[in-house]
């Protein structure tokens, strides 16, 4: 069974993508993961895959491991900030 990535994960691809100038229809060029289905694991239609989000970050040049641990971190300041 594939785990999947959460949406703040998606928010930094997003956020990566807009910064960039990198359209959906080019990272699915890149990643080959076809533009429908990038498109609804982008805005949180349907889960993203472990293997779909190393192959994103590959195509935009992100350290996946480094996004995770950003990531990571952000949600336990976010969980003590609401405690």
């Amino acid at each position: 069974m594939a785990r999947r990535i959460d949406n703040t994960a998606l928010r930094a691809i997003n956020t990566t993508m807009t910064r960039r100038g990198i359209s959906q229809r080019d990272l699915a060029e890149e990643t080959l993961i076809p533009l429908s289905t990038l498109h609804r694991r982008l805005v949180g239609a349907s889960p993203l895959t472990i293997d779909e989000f190393i192959s994103i970050c590959m195509a935009l040049d992100i350290n996946a491991g480094r996004l995770m641990q950003a990531l990571a971190a952000e949600q336990r300041t976010a969980m003590g900030q609401a405690s």
